[in-house]
């Protein structure tokens, strides 16, 4: 199943969660066996990819991880956001 590119929102009040894995960076990694981006997966977007932050879209069930630069993780959770062609999510759950 494809991933929507638009309609993702930040998931408010997430900053205490904590991974076993160490971060929510290493947990993307380990869970998606990919080498972790360059860039932030927000459409247009050119600044690294610093924090594994967690989304989520209403046809989407669960929350997930993506890598995104510090601005667009701390962006409102009103605010819909695309994301890159190719972008990788994964669960945030472990």
């Amino acid at each position: 199943m494809s991933l929507p590119i638009c309609g993702w929102k930040n998931v408010p009040n997430t900053q205490d969660e904590k991974c076993k894995c160490g971060s929510w960076k290493s947990h993307w990694e380990n869970t998606t066996k990919k080498e972790w981006p360059e860039q932030c997966c927000v459409e247009d977007c050119e600044e690294s990819a610093a924090d594994g932050a967690h989304v989520q879209h209403n046809e989407v069930t669960g929350e997930k991880i993506v890598p995104m630069c510090a601005a667009h993780n701390n962006a409102s959770n009103k605010d819909e956001m695309c994301f890159k062609d190719g972008t990788v999510c994964c669960s945030a759950e472990y």
